[in-house]
């Protein structure tokens, strides 16, 4: 069967609804999985990983995964670097906009750095600090797939700022 879209995007959704969902990405090629507005929350995003394999052989055909305003954290991320890892082959946009990630966004920097197909990553509205514009940064040094970073309406600063110019400095993209 040909990869399709699953948008449930602004719908309320239940940590049950979400382990639904997980058992039909475990099942089906999904290539877009649209889950914006959800509320899920991070026992919803423990609930959508449940399905999802830990083997190593073990792969999901995501293109595109908008996890955005769905009350995640940084425990949260945890589970969104779950679906991150399974698609690392294919996932070309990543969004976790409006998500209060805070510092956790180090958990998703971290294993986007040997990533070299995600294009598009936003972060924008996540609580970002200092430490969080640093550790993109530092995955932009390393990191040359990436051609567009949303990370509007954080509290960075000017470090932050110049965190992350340091790292497209040396970014070959």
């Amino acid at each position: 069967a040909a990869p399709f879209t699953l948008d449930m995007s602004y719908r309320a959704v239940l940590a049950y609804d979400c382990l639904c969902v997980s058992y039909f990405l475990s099942c089906y090629p999904v290539s877009q999985l649209k889950m914006a507005g959800c509320d899920m929350g991070v026992k919803g995003a423990e609930m959508l990983v449940k399905h999802i394999s830990n083997e190593v052989t073990y792969s999901l055909p995501l293109e595109l995964v908008n996890l955005s305003w769905n009350d995640l954290t940084a425990v949260g991320m945890e589970d969104v670097v779950k679906i991150v890892r399974t698609s690392s082959a294919t996932l070309r946009v990543l969004n976790v906009r409006g998500n209060e990630i805070g510092d956790g966004i180090s958990v998703i920097t971290d294993h986007l750095q040997h990533n070299n197909v995600l294009t598009k990553l936003n972060v924008a509205r996540c609580g970002l600090s200092v430490r969080g514009a640093s550790c993109l940064g530092e995955l932009l040094k390393v990191n040359n797939s990436i051609k567009e970073l949303g990370m509007g309406v954080n509290q960075i600063g000017d470090e932050g700022v110049l965190s992350v110019c340091e790292g497209l400095q040396c970014n070959k993209t």
